[in-house]
This record gives structure tokens, C-alpha cells and sequence, in this order.
């Protein structure tokens, strides 16, 4: 009985053997952005042992549909840096933003030696924060993709904006 109350740093040895679920430390944060900027999203989950940290995304409309993502995803514009210690620590960035980078980015962690069996509910072993991203469209880039014409339409002159495709 004197083991649930007893501090786990006062004993290093049976600190090292017990098992404690994952638990965020920091989560990450929804931002808005403008398209062709970038953005970081930070993740730092402490457990032990210490999670593992993965890094999914889903469209805002569509949360049933979550897909994980990897360092170099995107044509390359995703990166993901990890790094494991006493805690797990993970940034992701996506860079070059369209407006198909919005969505919902999901932070998940897990330390169960079973986190990635397929047969079990992943809800029951992955701890999760999610963060929205919103990208809206830059009027530099907007007016940079129109075009300016002058026409001439039965000797009047007419401003026209086209959008380029």
C-alpha cells in the first residue's frame, strides 16, 4: 500500500520500472496564415517510457478521414523533427501554404508497447491534441495571378482583370 503513495523520484530504481501513461506538456497551437507562408506546430509529450509522437491531418469538414504525415510529404514542403529524451519533443512544419493546407493537425502519443497493433482501438492507446489551421488567400498572390488588359471594345476603352488558370 505504501507503494502508490511513495514518490518515484525518491527511489530511482522503481521510478525506472513503473510505467506512466503519455501526457502532453505543450500542444500544438491553431494558427491562420496566408497562402505561400509557412507554419510550426509543436508537440512535446512526457511518459514513460517515452511516447512515440506522430503527426496526422485531416481536411476541417472531413475529421473522419485523418492521414498521417511524414518528413517530406507534400512535395517536400512537410518536415517533421523529433527528438526523444526524458520526454518526446516534435515540431512540424509545412511550408509554401495553399489553401489545401488548411485543416485540423492531430499531435498523438503513445508509450504502449501495443500503440501499433493493428487489431487494437488506437483511441484506447494514442493520447491526442489537435490544433486548426486556417490559410486564406494572399491578395499579393491573388493579384499576381490576374492579368490586366486593356481591350478595346467599339472604340471604348475597357479595364478588364482576367484570372489566370
Amino acid at each position: 500500500m505504501s507503494d502508490l503513495f511513495e514518490n518515484p523520484l525518491q527511489n530511482k530504481s522503481k521510478a525506472a520500472v513503473r510505467s506512466h501513461s503519455s501526457g502532453f506538456i505543450k500542444s500544438p497551437l491553431s494558427e491562420t496564415k496566408f497562402t505561400g507562408d509557412a507554419f510550426e506546430l509543436y508537440c512535446d509529450v512526457i511518459g514513460n517510457p517515452t511516447p512515440e509522437i506522430q503527426w496526422w491531418y485531416s481536411e476541417t469538414n472531413r475529421l473522419d478521414s485523418f492521414r498521417q504525415l511524414w518528413d517530406g510529404a507534400r512535395k517536400r514542403r512537410v518536415s517533421i523533427g523529433t527528438a526523444y529524451g526524458v520526454n518526446a519533443v516534435s515540431v512540424l512544419g509545412v511550408s509554401r501554404l495553399t489553401l489545401d493546407d488548411a485543416g485540423i493537425y492531430e499531435c498523438r502519443a503513445s508509450n504502449d508497447p501495443q500503440r501499433n497493433n493493428l487489431y487494437q482501438n488506437p483511441a484506447t492507446t494514442w493520447v491526442r491534441a489537435q490544433a486548426t489551421v486556417t490559410v486564406l488567400q494572399s491578395e499579393w498572390l491573388a493579384k499576381k495571378k490576374k492579368k490586366h488588359c486593356h481591350c478595346n471594345v467599339r472604340g471604348q476603352l475597357i479595364d478588364h482583370f482576367m484570372a489566370l488558370t
